[in-house]
C-alpha cells in the first residue's frame, strides 16, 4: 500500500491526515511490512496518558500506542495500560496464595505461559503481561524467624527450611487463569493422585502427574477454592501457631517458665496498698505480679488475614510488605532515605 498521507504531522512522515481529513499511521508489523491503517487511532499529540501523566513522542510508532481506557474515559498509552492491568492481576494471584495460608517467597514475573517463549510483541502487546512464580516453604520443622536477617530468603534457609521443592505458577490466559503446582528437580508430588480425585468433578482443563497438577480456574472465586484445596490435599498449609509457641523463645530469654502475657492491666493505683493487681489484657487472669507471671496466657490469636499465621505473621506476609511499601511510613533504623537539614 501505497502512503496516503499528504499531511504528515510526525518528521517520520508514518503519522497525519489524508485528503479528507482521516489519520494515517504507518507501523511495521511482525513479518517487517511497514503497513498503514486509519481509523483505529485518535490524535493525542496534545493528550496525555491517564496512567503515567505522559504524553507522546512525534513518531508514528509511539502515537500508535495508544488506548481508549473506560474507567476514566480518557487515552493512555497500551503499554501503560498492559502494565497496570499486569499489576492488577498480581495482587489478586498473590491475594489468592495468601488467604490459602500456602507460606511462600516473593512473586517473581515470568513470561506469559500462553503465548510461545519469545513471542513478537507486535503480533499482540498483551503477551507483555505476565504470569507469576513463586517458591512454596514445605518444610516447618524450625518455625523460629531471626528478625534481624537482612534476607528473609537467607534466614529462611539458614533455618532449614527448603523453599524450592515446589514452585506455584499462576496467571491469565485469555479467559481463564492458569495454575500448576510442580515439583522442583527430583521433587515429586505424593499427593498428586489424591488431587487428581478432589478435583474430578470439576469440568475444566486439569492435567495430573507426580510431577505437575495444572488447572484451569475460571475466576478469581475459581483460583481461590483450587488453591485452597490443594494446600488441604498437599498439606501445604502453614499450621498455626498458638501463643505459646510463639513465645516459647522470648520465654527461654527472660527466664519465663510459663508462656508471658502480652498486655496487662493495672486494677489498683500506684503504691497502693495491699501490693497492686493485675489483669492481662488478652485472657483476663487476675492477680499479683509474681502470680500472673507463673501462669501461662491461654489466648489464641486470631490468623493474620494475610499470611494465616498466628500471633507473628510470617517473614514473608504480604500485608506487613504492603504496610511497609506505604508512602510516609518510616521504618526505624532502616534507611530512610538521605539525612537533611529537615530529617
Amino acid at each position: 500500500m501505497t502512503n496516503p498521507i499528504t499531511k504528515p504531522i510526525t518528521p517520520d512522515g508514518l503519522a497525519g491526515f489524508d485528503d479528507d481529513g482521516h489519520l494515517w499511521l504507518g507501523t511495521v508489523d511482525w513479518t517487517g511490512e511497514l503497513k498503514f491503517s486509519c481509523g483505529a487511532y485518535h490524535d493525542v499529540r496534545d493528550r496525555v496518558c491517564e496512567i503515567c501523566n505522559h504524553g507522546w513522542a512525534l513518531t508514528a510508532e509511539a502515537l500508535a500506542d495508544q488506548a481508549f481506557w473506560n474507567l476514566t474515559d480518557g487515552m493512555v498509552h497500551k503499554t501503560c495500560l498492559i502494565r497496570h492491568c499486569g499489576l492488577v492481576e498480581r495482587e489478586e494471584l498473590g491475594s489468592a496464595i495468601v488467604s490459602a495460608r500456602i507460606p511462600h517467597i516473593g512473586l517473581k514475573p515470568i513470561w506469559n505461559g500462553y503465548y510461545a517463549e519469545g513471542y513478537d510483541l507486535r503480533r499482540d502487546p498483551w503477551a507483555a503481561k505476565p504470569w507469576y512464580w513463586t517458591r512454596v516453604i514445605t518444610d516447618f520443622a524450625n518455625d523460629a524467624v531471626d528478625r534481624d536477617a537482612t534476607s528473609r530468603v537467607e534466614a529462611l534457609e539458614r533455618l532449614g527450611f527448603k523453599p524450592d521443592l515446589i514452585s506455584i505458577v499462576v496467571g491469565w490466559r485469555k479467559r481463564v487463569i492458569a495454575l500448576e503446582v510442580s515439583g522442583q528437580g527430583n521433587q515429586t508430588l505424593p499427593w498428586w493422585d489424591e488431587a487428581r480425585r478432589e478435583f474430578e468433578p470439576e469440568d475444566v482443563t486439569k492435567s495430573f502427574d507426580e510431577k505437575r497438577i495444572a488447572l484451569h480456574c475460571y475466576g478469581y472465586a475459581k483460583l481461590r477454592d483450587y488453591l485452597d484445596r490443594i494446600a488441604a490435599v498437599g498439606n501445604l498449609r502453614r499450621p498455626s501457631r498458638s501463643i505459646a509457641d510463639a513465645n516459647a523463645r522470648t520465654s527461654r530469654t527472660i527466664g519465663l517458665k510459663k508462656n508471658p502475657h502480652n498486655m496487662l492491666t493495672a486494677l489498683d493505683p500506684p503504691r497502693s496498698h495491699p501490693p497492686r493487681r493485675w489483669r492481662c489484657y488478652y485472657c483476663g487472669v487476675e492477680g499479683l505480679m509474681n502470680e500472673v507471671r507463673e501462669i501461662a496466657c491461654t489466648y489464641v490469636y486470631p490468623p493474620c488475614e494475610h499470611c494465616g499465621q498466628t500471633p507473628e505473621c510470617a517473614p514473608d506476609c504480604a500485608g506487613i510488605a504492603a504496610a511497609l511499601s506505604t508512602p510516609g511510613v518510616v521504618v526505624i533504623g532502616g534507611d530512610n532515605g538521605p539525612k537533611t537539614q529537615e530529617n
